[in-house]
């Protein structure tokens, strides 16, 4: 979604959390009545909407290589497609 542009609303659990700086590039929430709250201000509020999508691009982008996730995924598959057949 931060590749994309949307602006991501998580729930606040620890992989979430490692990821979304609430307020920064994303925001989280813990109740279904925080995710309303949370998301009528990224409704109401354009410029947290438009910093949370700047930021979560940026992340990305410092942190995440398309790359490199498609090379461990490549990696990953012929890792399995080789023990299936070891077996």
């Amino acid at each position: 979604a931060m590749d994309l542009r949307v602006p991501v609303l998580a729930r606040n659990i620890p992989g979430n959390a490692a990821v979304v700086k609430h307020g920064v590039n994303g925001l989280l929430f813990s109740s279904p009545q925080e995710f309303v709250h949370q998301s009528q201000r990224l409704l109401s509020d354009h410029k947290l909407r438009e910093r949370v999508v700047r930021n979560g691009k940026l992340y990305v982008e410092e942190n995440h290589s398309v790359k490199q996730e498609k090379e461990t995924y490549q990696r990953l598959v012929d890792t399995l497609h080789k023990a299936q057949f070891s077996a």
